[in-house]
């Protein structure tokens, strides 16, 4: 299977039926845990689940997702993924399906099999509530992966409603990282780190975020490009994180050779 080709929903389809036996007593024993730690009531808890590719359902999914979605657990439980598809954002779901799980194979087809339990995937995203109310989430996980292919058989992992503290409804935060034992203490590497923003109208820079880099590569300070635009300095800084965001950049440097490459300037 070539990763660069996959999108989530014809990794679904594919892996449907494909046998997981060999790794169930994990999922039998994760269940378990889930189950007690769910049974302790506190808002504080995020909500726990576990999907199965073979039979595209969730072998598990904590009651937590009650006080998230409103749903009830067993919803989720009887319809398999195509309940959480048909509330997702759809362009929060567009950015999964073309770009984030593409990441997440790659990554696991680059590390060594036995390895992967070493690896977190975080990303946010939005889901529809009961309510008709777009829950902005975070979710955190890993893979259990078929030891022959590196490909994933489930998915488990938490979510947190992260709607109060998290603002910028349209940016999407992708980072995969792994664990390393160094000196005897774990370490957490960042393999992958991405910032897309959701809905094709913010995949390209507006025409003042156009205007405002052609002065950075002009050598303007924020405070100079506040003055020749007549706008404010916090502006302008806003302007400047965004496409820092959007371009991929770190620095200036970075951005004016995005801005050669894409014919800017």
């Amino acid at each position: 299977m070539d990763s660069q080709k996959f999108t989530y929903i014809k990794y679904l389809r594919d892996s449907i039926n494909q046998s997981s036996s060999s790794d169930d007593e994990i999922v039998f024993e994760l269940t378990k845990i889930f189950k007690k730690i769910s049974s302790f009531k506190s808002a504080a808890l995020p909500l726990f689940f576990i999907i199965d590719y073979a039979q595209n359902s969730y072998a598990f999914m904590s009651e937590g997702v009650k006080a998230v979605l409103q749903y009830d657990a067993m919803d989720f439980m009887e319809n398999g993924v195509q309940k959480t598809l048909d509330i997702f954002h759809k362009e929060d779901f567009k950015l999964y399906n073309q770009k984030i799980f593409q990441h997440n194979l790659s990554t696991l087809k680059m590390i060594p099999q036995k390895e992967h339990k070493d690896l977190s995937f975080t990303y946010n995203f939005r889901l529809r509530s009961r309510n008709k109310k777009m829950i902005n989430l975070l979710q955190k996980g890993f893979y259990i992966t078929d030891d022959k292919t590196g490909l994933p058989k489930y998915s488990i992992g938490s979510i947190t409603d992260i709607t109060d503290v998290f603002t910028k409804e349209n940016l999407v935060s992708h980072i995969i990282e792994k664990s390393n034992l160094i000196d005897g203490k774990q370490v957490n590497e960042v393999l992958v780190k991405n910032y897309f923003f959701s809905g094709e109208e913010n995949t390209v820079l507006t025409k003042q975020e156009r205007i405002i880099l052609l002065c950075l590569a002009d050598g303007l300070s924020s405070k100079l490009i506040s003055e020749k635009l007549h706008i404010s300095v916090n502006t302008v800084n806003n302007h400047r994180q965004n496409i820092l965001v959007k371009t991929g950049a770190s620095n200036v440097a970075q951005l004016i050779v995005y801005a050669v490459k894409n014919k800017i300037i």
